[in-house]
């Protein structure tokens, strides 16, 4: 029987697009086909065997190890809605109270105008989303922010916005007694002055797609064509192909990494030889680039130098602390030690020494019922504490 090389490429792809693995909260892995997800459990065929999970034990579901980005040379308008999902759009239209988009895989999506927090246009351009985040990340705002891009440098005004014309060509804005149309097209984004709905359903997880969207979900449910309908907490349907899903990430509120603690969870004493305090930083290392180790990039971590203690109030509320510890590449550090402690409510759990150009060390450790997880990075006395920085990648706590 003869068996073209088109039909056999068919079939190893669907063999590949079939394979899934789930994580769970014990450190259990299972991989093979996905066979449901609902609302409760997500089961799949493992060694041609129906097995289950509920969605309370399970971290991560991995469909596929496609890196979820846009496509290089992609233009593409970026919106988060009110309840944290972010969106890259093709197009994007306001008509009247709702928001046309086109997704950027091709999902055509009506949302409700009231549900979008905020969309900015060229958000493919790093320089003006840069400066985007820069105006609007971590600050309130009283009013609606209109935004304008003039030569490259971003001008914002506060004013209230009304709707948009049932063309999509003017939108109101609101001065006192004023009311005035203007075009959309003047603007290169609208961020939005939204109350929280404290109605709203809660989320159960995140949806990564392979375009970078990532969509807060109430429900996920898989279809018997193997398609992911997604609902939102502001009640949006997306439906995504099988193909499309890169991973589910049901960790929220089961596994939350160092970086994210929020201040009043955590302190920080620092202190050096030389008369200047080096800051902890999160997400970045010292010289405020990614985090670097052994050729690798991580996005999620904790970079800290001698001498600082670092105190997460966890209310014993973990099971599990977990990291790989290592000296930055981009460290240009003399010989020495620099020594990590870690410690539970005040005993000592783990002692390494880290060394400049050292493979990293991976730690995990038991922290069941700890109160205060303590991370303490000193060094010799007599040693300066010169290039003594160590980057803890992908430390978090889970339960």
């Amino acid at each position: 029987m003869r068996i073209s090389i088109s039909c056999l490429t068919l079939f190893f792809i669907g063999s590949v697009v079939q394979a899934a693995q789930v994580q769970t909260l014990s450190g259990e892995t299972l991989e093979g086909e996905i066979l449901s997800i609902n609302d409760k459990e997500v089961s799949l065929k493992v060694d041609g065997k129906p097995v289950s999970r509920p969605l309370a034990e399970i971290t991560i579901v991995t469909l596929s190890t496609t890196p979820g980005a846009p496509a290089t040379g992609a233009k593409y308008v970026n919106v988060e809605l009110t309840d944290g999902s972010v969106l890259h759009c093709s197009t994007f239209n306001l008509k009247g109270k709702q928001a046309y988009l086109k997704l950027l895989n091709g999902q055509e999506v009506t949302i409700p105008l009231g549900a979008v927090l905020y969309y900015v246009t060229e958000a493919q351009d790093a320089a003006l989303r840069a400066q985007w985040q820069k105006l609007f990340d971590g600050k309130k705002h009283n009013r609606d922010t209109i935004v304008r891009n003039k030569n490259g440098k971003l001008v914002s005004l506060g004013i209230t916005v009304g709707y948009a014309d049932d063309k999509g060509q003017n939108i109101e804005l609101i001065d006192g007694n004023d009311r005035i149309q203007k075009p959309i097209s003047n603007f290169l984004g609208i961020y939005f002055q939204r109350s929280v709905d404290p109605n709203a359903a809660l989320s159960v997880c995140r949806v990564f797609d392979t375009a970078g969207n990532v969509v807060v979900a109430s429900k996920v449910s898989l279809g018997e064509k193997g398609n992911l309908t997604v609902e939102t907490p502001t009640k949006v349907k997306i439906e995504f192909p099988r193909s499309q899903v890169v991973r589910l990430d049901y960790s929220k509120g089961k596994v939350i990494y160092l970086s994210d603690f929020l201040p009043e969870k955590m302190k920080a004493i620092e202190n050096d030889t030389e008369g200047l305090v080096q800051p902890f930083h999160r997400d970045m290392n010292l010289n405020n680039q990614p985090l670097h180790l052994a050729g690798k990039t991580y996005t999620k971590g904790l970079a800290i130098h001698s001498y600082a203690e670092l105190t997460f109030d966890l209310d014993g509320s973990y099971r599990e602390f977990s990291s790989l510890l290592g000296v930055d590449d981009t460290v240009n550090a003399r010989e020495g030690i620099t020594f990590v402690i870690l410690e539970g409510d005040g005993k000592e759990l783990k002692k390494l020494e880290v060394k400049p150009k050292s493979p990293p060390q991976s730690v995990a450790l038991n922290i069941k019922g700890v109160q205060k997880l303590r991370i303490v990075v000193t060094a010799l006395p007599e040693d300066l504490d010169l290039g003594r920085h160590v980057n803890l990648v992908d430390a978090k706590v889970s339960k």
